[in-house]
């Protein structure tokens, strides 16, 4: 379960940094 889990996990934080990054950008 958690290896099933683990690269979907990978891609959220993947875009919640890609979307901080836009907001930095932003400012």
């Amino acid at each position: 379960m958690l290896c099933c889990q683990y690269p979907y996990d990978v891609f959220i934080l993947r875009k919640s940094i890609m979307d901080i990054a836009q907001l930095v950008d932003m400012l």
